[in-house]
């Protein structure tokens, strides 16, 4: 039984979404659990693992474009803080 489907979750977009709704204007965290983080790194294609960051990939100008990544284990899985 398949638990999930990850052929439709587009782990980018969602997080475009999130950026383009706070309008930040410094390069900011992406704040995740370890579980959600390791999902993450799987299925986002703008993920640079060498530098641990993600891309910003929306069609917003004047927003940063990179955005690093950090770990809280008191999140819960799935649950992503940006600032």
């Amino acid at each position: 039984m398949l638990l999930f489907d990850t052929t439709d979750m587009d782990v980018n977009e969602e997080l475009n979404n999130i950026v383009e709704s706070e309008g930040f204007t410094a390069c900011p965290y992406i704040i995740m659990s370890k579980d959600t983080f390791r999902l993450f790194k799987k299925l986002s294609t703008d993920y640079d693992k060498k530098s641990n960051c993600w891309w910003y990939s929306g069609p917003e100008a004047g927003y940063p474009d990179r955005f690093e990544i950090a770990i809280d284990k008191k999140l819960n899985f799935g649950e992503v803080i940006i600032k």
